[in-house]
């Protein structure tokens, strides 16, 4: 049976650490071998029907190593996220240590994690005159019965970006270059519903892709920055998603996708459930944020 442990490399790196029995990796070499054989003809042998002893002594021994691996540290690693507690980011880096038949098989997965939040003293971050300012000017920007939701909307932010400013909140370059890619994607899959394409969008804008993604950059950051942070508040207030809380979502989630809620829940048992209780316990955070603006306001009104 397959084994795994962890070890915390950083804030925000995880290695998982890999051990297939060798009896499982002859196994899935011997599938791959009925799986592939066709592939790789024998003189003197029909397709198809060479062992694989003989394919192997032929063609390399590799032939069928790599389709094995791919099974085994796949399935492995999906069987390990989906037992970590914490939320997972992105593809993983995988080095394969042992592979020799006969042995266990080994092998690592490095991941990207959340990272932590060492939040200051956030019940005392205060709004600053500049921010009520910034915040009026750019309500009137906006038609007026849309004013006082922009407003609020914008001081909220701004307490948020205090409460970071304050606190230790370290965004790892490849969650802010991952998103930043997230965020050309739509923008390129908006500009082909509008029947256009990025081409033209950077000869419009006279830029390019290189100059995109450094300006998505900065956004990518403040958005991640400002997420961790909601999260990290939602933690110190006990504003976890309640198991009432999920199931409302889930039951919102399948009218949306006219899915019956026992064919979703499976389907969000895991990674995905993971970042819905995370979304409610951000919503419940930004509210008690939208709480402390509205008390500083009435304060200073």
């Amino acid at each position: 049976m397959m084994h795994y442990t962890t070890e915390l490399l950083d804030d925000n790196t995880l290695l998982f650490r890999f051990t297939v029995p060798a009896e499982e990796y002859t196994a899935a070499l011997d599938d791959a071998w009925r799986t592939h054989k066709a592939r790789y003809p024998v003189p003197g042998m029909r397709d198809g029907k060479a062992s694989r002893t003989m394919i192997e002594r032929h063609h390399g021994k590799d032939v069928f190593e790599k389709p094995a691996l791919d099974q085994l540290v796949t399935s492995a690693y999906r069987k390990a996220a989906s037992e970590y507690p914490e939320e997972i980011y992105y593809t993983p880096t995988v080095r394969v240590e042992q592979h020799e038949e006969g042995k266990a098989l080994c092998f690592t997965a490095r991941v990207q994690i959340r990272p932590e939040v060492r939040l200051g003293d956030y019940r005392a971050v205060q709004l600053q005159p500049e921010d009520l300012r910034r915040a009026a000017q750019k309500a009137q920007e906006v038609p007026g019965e849309q004013q006082s939701e922009t407003r609020a909307y914008l001081l909220r932010s701004a307490l948020v970006d205090r409460i970071a400013a304050g606190s230790r909140v370290e965004v790892p370059e490849t969650m802010i270059h991952e998103r930043a890619l997230s965020m050309a994607r739509s923008l390129e899959q908006r500009l082909e519903q509008d029947q256009s394409s990025m081409e033209e969008y950077y000869k419009a804008c006279h830029t390019d892709r290189e100059h995109l993604l450094a300006d998505f950059a900065q956004a990518a950051e403040d958005q991640l920055r400002a997420r961790l942070t909601l999260l990290a508040i939602a933690r110190a207030e006990g504003l976890d998603a309640t198991e009432a809380e999920y199931d409302a979502e889930v039951a919102r989630l399948s009218g949306m996708y006219l899915m019956p809620e026992e064919k979703l829940r499976p389907l969000l048992a895991h990674r995905e459930g993971i970042k819905i209780r995370q979304d409610i316990a951000i919503s419940k955070a930004a509210d008690w944020v939208a709480a402390q603006v509205r008390q500083q306001t009435a304060a200073t009104s």
